[in-house]
């Protein structure tokens, strides 16, 4: 087994983040067939902090009819 360092560790939070946002999305329409043709998934893009890093946060938010 091999040791994560800062960057792996993470890029692993990282994309866990888009598998829990994707995670969220889905069961919205699972238990909502409904929606399906109407909703849309709208993932922001990365922002920075002020000292020019990126945040590493995902922002996401889930529209129902425009």
């Amino acid at each position: 087994m091999t040791d994560l360092g800062g960057g792996g560790v993470a890029a692993f939070g990282f994309s866990y983040q888009y598998l829990q946002t994707v995670e969220v999305f889905l069961t919205l329409l699972r238990e909502n067939p409904d929606l399906i043709p109407r909703a849309t998934l709208v993932v922001e893009p990365l922002h920075q902090n002020a000292d020019g890093e990126d945040d590493d946060v995902v922002d996401f938010a889930i529209e129902v009819d425009g």
